[in-house]
């Protein structure tokens, strides 16, 4: 038996986050969220799971996760997220921080809050990208421009990261390359710069992630964000 999950792969590099993703335990079909934390550069188990009571509420900050993620993943755990995503069936089975922390060449520590929620199959994911352009999204793709809601935005694509850990005693664990992620990146402002907000999906099976979600999740969700300045 191994536990297999997908993870975004370019794109978290710019902001610098690990991303949290879903696991699937071999053939039971078993969906185990991924919280915050890593060993080895990836993340640990944990976060808040579904109960019988409804849909995954969003798992409690801890130490590590900067001062934003309540309020960010309080926007985007929203209840009408199935439905923006195109899993209108489904329910929220997870809500966690997949923040990061870095640390600057002066020692400070710099936070950068996100948010991935997990719905059925699908995995959407809302970062908060602190002092970066959308130009330097050409550092490590090649970005289509475009525009929402009057801001500056640019959507490209890449391909998740497939992780196998072996079980059973083997320790043995393989990678490979995964499915596709979707991005969408709209800036804070109405300028380029200043900083943005970046919404990903991406799919733990074999289905082609809707594309379209993000421009839906987009229109609904930023506006609430916080930072989020309306267009003049």
């Amino acid at each position: 038996m191994a536990e297999e999950f997908e993870a975004p792969g370019r794109g978290a590099k710019v902001a610098g986050v690990v991303a949290a993703a879903v696991v699937t335990l071999g053939s039971v079909g078993l969906m185990v969220g991924w919280g915050t934390g890593a060993i080895g550069g990836l993340p640990t188990l944990g976060g808040a799971g579904a109960t019988a009571a409804g849909p995954a509420a969003c798992k409690a900050p801890v130490a590590e996760d900067p001062p934003g993620y309540p309020a960010l993943c309080a926007a985007f755990n929203r209840p009408d997220l199935p439905v923006l995503v195109g899993a209108p069936t489904e329910r929220v089975s997870n809500a966690h921080s997949a923040s990061s922390v870095t640390t600057g060449a002066d020692g400070k520590k710099a936070g950068a809050p996100a948010v991935e929620v997990q719905i059925g199959a699908v995995d959407v994911r809302v970062e908060d990208v602190p002092g970066l352009s959308l130009e330097d999204y050409k550092l490590f793709t090649t970005p289509t421009p475009t525009a929402l809601l009057g801001h500056p935005a640019l959507t490209y694509s890449d391909h998740t990261l497939a992780v196998s850990f072996a079980l059973g005693g083997s320790g043995k664990s393989t990678t490979g390359r995964g499915g596709v992620a979707h991005h969408l990146a709209v800036a804070k402002g109405d300028k380029a710069g200043g900083g943005a907000y970046e919404i990903s999906i991406w799919r733990q099976d074999d289905q082609q992630p809707d594309e379209a979600a993000l421009t839906r999740i987009a229109l609904k969700v930023l506006p609430t964000l916080p930072g989020w300045a309306a267009a003049q």
